[in-house]
């Protein structure tokens, strides 16, 4: 059961990297669409948030963090998948010990 979970992390986390790579053209559209979206039903915390960015400037020099480290983000993030596929199969492993050993 645990190795499953890790196979819906690492499949959904693959997948945020894989996207982040395929669409690194439009980090700044999105980032804008998500900001303008945050502000059409504004909270209080949205509204503090906005007016700390706003003092800052913050999408383009977030847009151009992102796009300036994404091959480092996607790395990191090809790691932590790799580690997660270790740790699979290791459970894996794991769990058929556990079955031998009860069935002795």
């Amino acid at each position: 059961m645990y190795a499953f979970f890790l196979i819906i992390l690492l499949i959904a986390e693959l997948a945020a990297a894989i996207v982040a790579v395929v669409y690194k053209d439009r980090i700044d559209s999105e980032i804008d669409a998500l900001m303008t979206g945050a502000l059409d039903k504004p909270t209080p915390e949205i509204t503090e948030f906005m007016d700390l960015i706003q003092s800052s400037g913050c999408v383009p020099v977030f847009g151009a963090f992102l796009k300036r480290n994404l091959v480092i983000v996607a790395c990191v993030a090809f790691g932590v998948c790799f580690f997660q596929l270790l740790s699979i199969v290791i459970a894996c492993c794991l769990g058929r010990q556990i079955k031998e050993y009860e069935n002795v």
